[in-house]
Order: C-alpha cells, then structure tokens, then sequence
C-alpha cells in the first residue's frame, strides 16, 4: 500500500492537467466536466488521508519513545558548550 498516496497523488494531478487544457476540458459536455472535477477533489482528498493516516502512523511509533528522544536532547544540549 507504500505506493497508494503516490499514485492517487499521481492521477489526481493528472485529472486535473485534462481538466486544466482548454481544448480538453471544455470539449466536454458541462455533466462529464464536473465529474471530472468531483474525481479530482476525491483523488485529492484520499492523498491527504494517506499522508494523515502515514503521519499518524509515524507519531504512534514515536510516542512510546517520546520521552527517552525528550531526555537524549536535553542531554546533547546540556553536554555543548556554552
């Protein structure tokens, strides 16, 4: 699933390049252009749930060694001169 936010990220933009080329786009009848337009905020929106869940995932992997990070920091700040 590593490549899914790539790839949604991917086709979205490609949606929209159509989307964007006057002599793509407005060749299209005005119901087939807003659809093109809904897929392209979906494809988008479901990028930004990959990029929050991956985040979120990486926030969970880190919590539990939060305070060991806090501490090794402080440690390193305390050890340079000043």
């Amino acid at each position: 699933m590593q490549f899914a936010p790539r790839y949604a990220r991917r086709l979205s933009t490609a949606v929209n390049d159509f989307r964007l080329r006057p002599d793509n786009f407005h060749a299209l009848p005005p119901g087939k252009q807003q659809q093109l337009k809904d897929r392209a905020q979906a494809l988008a929106m479901r990028g930004q749930q990959f990029t929050a869940d991956a985040l979120g995932a990486i926030q969970q992997a880190i919590q539990p060694h939060l305070q060991d990070i806090k501490q090794a920091t402080q440690d390193e700040r305390d050890a340079l001169p000043h």
